[in-house]
Parts: C-alpha cells; sequence; structure tokens
C-alpha cells in the first residue's frame, strides 16, 4: 500500500483525536461556567460564534475527514489485494 495512503490515514486520525480532545476541553471549561447543565449531561451547541460551536463543528469535519481517508485507504487495500493475485502454472514432469 502506498505511503501517502497510509499517512493520509493517520493525519486524518490525529485531527481527529486534536479535535476531540479541543471539543472535551471546552465542555469541561463550559462546565466550570454552568454547573448545572454538567449535571444533566445535556449541553446545547450555542450560537454560531460560541466557543462550543467552533469546538463541536470542527470535531464534526474532523470525523468526516477521517471517514473519507478510511475510505481511500480501504480501498487502496482492496486493489492491492486484487493485484497481488499469484498464478500457478503446473508444467508436465520432464522425461
Amino acid at each position: 500500500m502506498p505511503y501517502r495512503v497510509k499517512r493520509l490515514y493517520l493525519q486524518a486520525y490525529r485531527r481527529w483525536l486534536e479535535a476531540d480532545a479541543a471539543w472535551h476541553a471546552t465542555l469541561r471549561e463550559a462546565g466550570i461556567l454552568v454547573p448545572a447543565a454538567r449535571e444533566r449531561m445535556a449541553w446545547t451547541i450555542g450560537h454560531g460564534g460560541s466557543p462550543v460551536r467552533r469546538a463541536y463543528e470542527a470535531r464534526a469535519r474532523a470525523i468526516e475527514g477521517l471517514y473519507r481517508a478510511r475510505g481511500i485507504y480501504l480501498a487502496t487495500a482492496r486493489a492491492a489485494r486484487r493485484r497481488r493475485r499469484v498464478v500457478l502454472l503446473q508444467l508436465p514432469y520432464p522425461r
């Protein structure tokens, strides 16, 4: 499998990990400001410019990128498996 495809997949995964960590950090910070929301485990996304909304949307974009990269990775792996077929020819034994 080409190195570029593996690298693309790993970069997308790292982006998702960073975005997910930022999302959880934002929720923790928001929980400090509004403790009642943390107890109910319910968060509203907020207005368009709010930090919670921005973190949520960045995480959603990272997940979409990860799904696209995974699709490319799996398609490339499938194509590589198809190309690796070995054909054995049985030749007659020499007399």
